[in-house]
């Protein structure tokens, strides 16, 4: 359930992957180098250059630790809670 229209734009670093329990999709812990509110809509993960974040993937990409990506993102909510989910990313040169 999406709490309102959001989406963030992050350019970030992958410094850890993590298996989600369930065995369905993973976590990325990613370094923050830049960040902004996707074009039209509201940014509810307020990261900051230097923030790390954790972010939910459920789709089966690769993804590289290390590795510099354009992501974008929501911030999602429902009942038990909010996770931010990955709707895109890509991967950027530096």
């Amino acid at each position: 359930m999406q709490l309102a229209p959001n989406g963030s734009i992050i350019d970030g670093v992958v410094r850890q992957i993590l298996t989600e329990k369930s065995g369905f999709g993973r976590e990325l812990v990613v370094d923050v180098k830049d960040t902004r509110a996707a074009r039209g809509k509201k940014d509810f993960l307020n990261a900051a250059e230097g923030d790390r974040v954790t972010l939910f993937l459920a789709a089966p990409l690769t993804v590289e630790i290390g590795q510099r990506y354009r992501i974008l993102a929501s911030v999602l909510g429902g009942p038990n809670g909010q996770r931010t989910v990955i709707e895109s990313l890509s991967k950027k040169a530096g």
